[in-house]
């Protein structure tokens, strides 16, 4: 099986970044390669190298970053991104039962539709150099 692999798409102007002081927010879409595909425990690797990130060279990892399903309807979709800063890692969590915390996807599993398949949008901030 192949590792997944995460690809990021900056929006289109006027929407795409936002620039204040020493910060630069970057907004735009994520999206997983096509199945099958395998996730590892930690997290997917993601590659800030946008072509138009010029903030990426200069302070490598944004400071902060969020993922978020866009799908209209969340109850389809049970699963929550969450960008670790620490390691640079995109992880995915699916619900448990009710009131149980979340779990991450396991070692070597395949990654399921609803993520293959989900509408993802990011924001992440730079430092400006």
């Amino acid at each position: 099986m192949t590792v997944t692999t995460l690809t990021l798409t900056e929006s289109k102007f006027p929407n795409a970044l936002f620039e204040a002081n020493n910060f630069v927010d970057i907004c735009g879409t994520a999206a997983f390669g096509a199945s099958p595909l395998t996730y590892s425990t930690g997290g997917i690797a993601v590659s800030w190298a946008i072509p138009s990130n010029r903030f990426s060279a200069n302070s490598g990892k944004p400071v902060f970053a969020q993922f978020f399903s866009q799908t209209p309807n969340p109850v389809t979709n049970l699963y929550i991104y969450a960008y670790n800063s620490a390691t640079g890692k995109l992880l995915i969590y699916t619900g448990a039962a009710a009131q149980t915390a979340l779990t991450e996807l396991t070692d070597g599993a395949s990654i399921p539709s609803g993520v293959s398949g989900d509408s993802i949008f990011f924001v992440a901030r730079f430092v400006r150099y």
